[in-house]
C-alpha cells in the first residue's frame, strides 16, 4: 500500500492526481471488500495504526486521501472472516501522487512481515505475494521481486515459524523459476 494507506481507488486518467490503482494488488483487495466494508475500512486501517508516528501532509498539497504519511514497513492488521491481511507501507507518493518505492524499501516491508509473523503468526501460514513488479515503479520483473524475497527469507530462516509461501499469480507462473 501506499505510505498514507489511502483507500480511494481512481480509474486510470479519471483525476489528475490519482490514488489507489485498481490495477495495484491494493486497488483489487480494496474492490473485493463489500460497500459497507469499503465506507469502514479507511477508519480501521488507520485506527490500527493511531499510536504510530507520523508525518501530517498539507491538505493544499494533497486535496483527497489520507494526509497522514507513515513510514515504510508501517503496518496495519485487517481480520476478514479467517483471513487476517497486513497491509504493509511500501510505496511513497511524490506531489503528483505517483508511487515511488525502491529495493530497500522492499526489504524494510519484508522486515517488518517477519517480525509481526515471528511475534504474532503462532504458526500459521504467510502468504506474500510478488510486489514491486508494477505500479510502485520499483522496475523489478517477476523473477527479480521473488529472488529478493526468497533471499530475504533464506536469510531470516530463524525468525519463521510455520510456513511462508510466497504467490505467483497464475497468469506470472511463466515468468519465475523456483530453479535459479
Amino acid at each position: 500500500v501506499n505510505t498514507a494507506f489511502d483507500t480511494i481507488v481512481d480509474n486510470p486518467c479519471s483525476t489528475d492526481k490519482p490514488l489507489v490503482s485498481p490495477n495495484s494488488l491494493h486497488g483489487q483487495w480494496i474492490r473485493k471488500q463489500k460497500y459497507e466494508q469499503q465506507k469502514a475500512l479507511k477508519n480501521e486501517i488507520l485506527e490500527n495504526i493511531s499510536e504510530t508516528s507520523y508525518r501530517e501532509v498539507d491538505s493544499l498539497q494533497k486535496k483527497r486521501g489520507n494526509c497522514r504519511e507513515y513510514k515504510i514497513g508501517t503496518y496495519s492488521v485487517i481480520h476478514r472472516k479467517n483471513i487476517t491481511y497486513l497491509l504493509v507501507a511500501l510505496a511513497a507518493f511524490d506531489v503528483n501522487n505517483v508511487a515511488h518505492s525502491t529495493q530497500t524499501d522492499l526489504e524494510t516491508v519484508l522486515q517488518s512481515v517477519v517480525s509481526y509473523h515471528n511475534q504474532c503468526g503462532q504458526g500459521a501460514k504467510l502468504m506474500i505475494p510478488l510486489m514491486g513488479t508494477a505500479n510502485s515503479r520499483m522496475k523489478l520483473d517477476h523473477q527479480e521481486s521473488f529472488d529478493i524475497i526468497k533471499n530475504y527469507l533464506l536469510l531470516r530462516k530463524k525468525d519463521i515459524n510455520g510456513c511462508i509461501e510466497i504467490v505467483v499469480y497464475q497468469k506470472d507462473a511463466s515468468k519465475v523459476s523456483i530453479w535459479n
